[in-house]
């Protein structure tokens, strides 16, 4: 029997789309129901106490523990139906099981929606009180509950019906918007308990059908959380009320100021769990684990960061409406830039069965000043969306000069693909927020509609333009144009000078591939010729042996439709006459080359990137790398550090997170729970750094620090570094910790890499 938080096992498939794997699923997600439930009861019974005892204040108190009694009685008889399923699964057909879990799930949503009755008169606090309890039981309710539909649905009405009908009988005007509010989160919460069982159904369904992980992630990814469309009305409703206000400049400000706030709080409410979350998952990948368990936590902490990633969009785009989104200028380099962000993408591309490829032209100045934050996130969202709309062909990604002069550089980045492309009427709404090409109910792309209206106005803010030619069922090509300043050293990185002259063979059945591949060869001097499939390579290679001019080196795809790449090489191996010819093999990430390929002299991935291929030919042909490169590996990363540590941060969970990463880094480390706690810690002990959260009881970190630097100051200590572990990621934050007196400032949640680059410096200095 499957202990609770233990994922459960699939049973054995059956063929797909019969009657046995259709009872197969529901035998799986029965079990999934009851195996998640204990944990919602004790949080169930934990909230009903919380709530009994606050509506005990304000309301009648025997009334308030009987319904509170009732509640137990239910969550008993729940427990009960649990401890028999346990026992004797197979007791009853599972009709019989998810009926009477639907049973005991209406029973305590029904309990839920009666404790209504139990507040006093029409007071509007109380009654918002008690319908973000109950908002948030019905939330949290999702992932118990979704695997019978029934269940939560049963569950959602019986407990919001009876909020409704207490808003619709108090009938002013903010408990009719209260009840708007409501009756909006409970169709959302529907909506998303639908989506949440059939992501079950399908993990059941990929499971017995054995198909890769990465697909399972990138469909679970495409799934968006309820917090995300809460923060986007939040946008839309500010949106509209700055609309609405123009004319009263006051109220408008003060409208904006209010909106701001509110998402300075939902970032921080959602960073702290986040924080928690992604720091035990980071730790958790660090220790020992099975395959299985390695895979499990890597699906969560990717959809953490998938989760994180939806957040920051959200803050991005409140940043730019703001106009409080500043940019950076620093030196990079546009072409690994855009290596980087193609390999991003090899695996999911190579999931769907599509070619992705990325062609930086040769004479591009590519080493350029600028913002290379935004510039990755831009390509980041844009090649994204090419990948996921693109069902079969390509995708490619071409860097481009558009026009230089002694002061700026103008760069051209054209992503195209072969997908479903865009209508004219859905071209014309594309970069509005929150709007996608496809918004319908039955639509197969997930996704906020965010991403290309943050790519649109960080290009507009970078001083370019982004422009989009598409057709219908034929494909798209973004166009982006974005100036830079060239970098002082603009020489070009050295070509191989050696393989000018030398004779290559390229071997690839896909014709985007074949281009790249012949303009670098051309431009490194190379005489080259391409072919598109292996029996062509074999035969040119013996032309140009017995012609007196053999291939020194032939470099080969390893995916091609009549004989794969390792195939071919062993082929040649096994023809004496061209045996000799060295031999480079292209993978794609989501297929890669065995480190032991017979007859394969190098191995790169795809989509290769210029440097590589440049070294490889280089070394295949000279046995060496043309400037062997140095890496200087970075203190920080390698070195342990040495020190005392105080945290001063309020929630278990952070304590947990930083002690482990610290104590990780070779560090001491003191938790004080609040400010006014780390206050008494430092004047007690000495402390090389204090890691200084800013939302804390008694004594926030803010007030904290204050009172640190005056008692510095008044008695003639050392300053200690302080830095701000905080969740505020707003625009201001860091420079608000700054004025308080901290030193830096780690935004959670918090990555060991950072932690570990920041306090190197402020303990190195000390």
């Amino acid at each position: 029997m499957p202990k609770p938080h233990e994922p459960v096992p699939p049973s054995l498939p059956a063929p797909a789309g019969s009657q046995e794997q259709e009872r197969q699923i529901q035998a799986d997600l029965t079990r999934m129901l009851y195996t998640q439930a204990p944990p919602g009861l004790a949080v169930t019974a934990v909230n009903g106490l919380l709530v009994a005892a606050a509506l005990s204040l304000v309301g009648s108190a025997p009334a308030t523990w009987i319904w509170f009694g009732s509640l137990l009685l239910i969550l008993a008889a729940r427990a009960l139906l649990l401890v028999r399923f346990h026992r004797a699964p197979h007791a009853h057909p599972e009709a019989f099981w998810s009926s009477r879990f639907t049973l005991g799930a209406a029973a305590t949503g029904l309990a839920w929606g009666l404790s209504v009755v139990l507040l006093p008169g029409a007071e509007l606090a109380y009654q918002v009180f008690l319908g973000f309890v109950i908002s948030g039981m019905v939330a949290g309710a999702i992932p118990t509950l979704s695997p019978h539909l029934l269940a939560y649905r049963a569950y959602l009405l019986t407990a919001l019906v009876p909020f409704g009908v207490r808003m619709a009988i108090l009938g002013d005007q903010l408990a009719y918007t209260f009840l708007i509010i409501v009756t909006l989160f409970g169709l959302f919460m529907w909506i998303n308990a639908r989506r949440y069982h059939n992501t079950l159904r399908k993990s059941f369904e990929l499971g017995r059908a054995n198909l890769d992980l990465v697909a399972v992630l990138t469909r679970e990814q495409e799934r968006i959380n309820s917090l995300n469309q809460e923060l986007e009305r939040e946008v839309q409703e500010r949106r509209a009320v700055a609309e609405a206000l123009v004319q009263a400049k006051e109220g408008a400000e003060s409208a904006s100021h209010a909106k701001s706030q509110f998402v300075a709080n939902m970032s921080h409410e959602i960073r702290t769990p986040m924080n928690g979350v992604l720091g035990m998952l980071e730790m958790l990948t660090q220790t020992d684990l099975s395959t299985i368990q390695r895979g499990y936590v890597e699906i969560a902490r990717n959809s953490a960061e998938g989760l994180l990633t939806v957040i920051n969009d959200i803050l991005d785009f409140s940043k730019i409406e703001a106009g409080k989104l500043d940019l950076e200028y620093i030196p990079f380099d546009v072409r690994l830039l855009a290596e980087d962000v193609a390999s991003l993408f090899s695996a999911s591309a190579q999931s769907r069965h599509i070619e992705i490829a990325c062609f930086v032209e040769p004479s591009v100045c590519s080493r350029v000043i600028g913002d290379p934050t935004r510039l990755r996130q831009i390509l980041t969202n844009i090649l994204g969306n090419a990948v996921k709309f693109t069902p079969q062909g390509e995708v490619l990604l071409h860097v481009s000069e558009c026009r230089r002069d002694p002061t700026t550089l103008t760069l051209c980045f054209a992503v195209s693909d072969t997908g479903i492309g865009i209508s004219p009427e859905q071209q014309g709404r594309l970069f509005s927020p929150f709007v996608q090409a496809d918004g319908s109910t039955t639509r197969r792309f997930g996704g906020s509609g965010l991403g290309l209206t943050i790519s649109k106005n960080l290009v507009e803010l970078m001083g370019g333009t982004l422009e989009l030619q598409s057709t219908l069922g034929e494909g798209s090509r973004f166009l982006i144009r974005i100036p830079f300043i060239p970098q002082a050293d603009t020489a070009e990185p050295p070509q191989a000078d050696g393989l000018d002259g030398r004779r290559m063979l390229a071997v690839d059945d896909h014709p985007t591939n074949l281009e790249i591949l012949g303009h670098y060869l051309r431009g490194w001097g190379v005489r080259y010729d391409c072919v598109s499939r292996a029996a062509e390579a074999l035969t040119h290679l013996r032309a140009a042996t017995a012609r007196g001019q053999p291939c020194e080196v032939a470099i080969l795809d390893m995916q091609m439709p009549d004989m794969d790449g390792l195939d071919l090489a062993r082929s040649i191996r096994a023809d004496p006459l061209i045996a000799p010819i060295r031999l480079v093999l292209l993978s794609s990430a989501g297929q890669p080359a065995p480190e032991d390929a017979p007859g394969v002299d190098l191995s790169l991935g795809k989509p290769v990137r210029l440097s590589l291929l440049r070294d490889a030919l280089f070394q295949l042909v000279h046995g060496r790398t043309p400037e062997p490169a140095v890496t200087a590996v970075s203190e920080s990363t390698t070195k342990q550090l040495s020190g005392q540590i105080l945290l001063a941060e309020d929630n278990p969970i952070n304590q947990k997170v930083a002690c482990g990463m610290l104590r990780k880094l070779g560090l001491t480390v003191t938790v004080a729970d609040n400010g006014a706690q780390a206050l008494d810690l430092l004047a007690a002990g000495h402390y090389d750094a204090v890691l200084m959260d800013v939302q804390m009881p008694v004594l926030d970190g803010f007030a904290a620090t204050r009172a640190l630097r005056t008692r510095e100051q008044r008695n003639g200590e050392p300053r200690i570094p302080v830095i701000a572990m905080t969740a505020n990621a707003m625009s201001g934050d860091r420079a608000q910790c700054l004025e308080a007196g901290m030193d830096d400032y780690i935004p959670k949640p918090v990555k060991l890499a950072e932690l570990q680059r920041t306090l190197a410096q402020w303990l190195d200095d000390d």
